[in-house]
């Protein structure tokens, strides 16, 4: 997040004064770099302002919850995907900060069920089971739908372009 700060007199007038530094704390969750730009790194209460020269500071206060995963990235496959095999996923999560620990993992496994026919089987672990965990395991839920979608989708389309 960037901080933006504007001066004004004892009258209240707009003067052109740029800010000494910039601040947030407490700086365990929050810092903030010379330009105003204030990086987050756990859940909390924030203050964060400016410092002019005349010694005078202004500051906000806000709450930052804890973040939830935006994305999770999969890096590409190196080796053919082929009926019967495992291939071990490599998950790289964007913006996890959640009020656990976790060590996740994922196996895709393609299974034959009949001629011309497969399953595609997924076993994710490495999730904990105690409830603070429930809301991250629902969104991992929605997360599945959208990507079995994607494969399928892709699946029909390798397969109808072999035809």
């Amino acid at each position: 997040m960037k901080l933006g700060a504007i001066a004004k007199d004892a009258v209240g007038n707009v003067v052109n004064e740029q800010p000494l530094a910039y601040f947030a704390g407490p700086f365990d969750i929050a810092a903030a770099d010379d330009a105003g730009n204030v990086k987050l790194f756990g859940a909390g209460q924030v203050t964060a302002g400016a410092i002019y020269a005349n010694s005078k500071t202004g500051f906000t206060t806000f709450i930052v919850k804890p973040a939830t995963i935006k994305t999770v990235e999969i890096a590409p496959i190196t080796t053919p995907l082929v009926v019967g095999s495992t291939v071990q996923l490599e998950p790289t999560t964007r913006i996890l900060i959640v009020p656990f620990e976790a060590r996740l993992t994922s196996d895709f496994t393609v299974i034959p069920i009949s001629a011309g026919k497969t399953l595609l089987r997924v076993v994710q672990d490495g999730f904990p089971t105690d409830c603070v965990a429930d809301e991250f395991y629902a969104g991992c839920e929605r997360g599945w739908h959208e990507t079995f979608a994607g494969i399928r989708r892709y699946l029909e389309t390798v397969s109808a372009a072999r035809i």
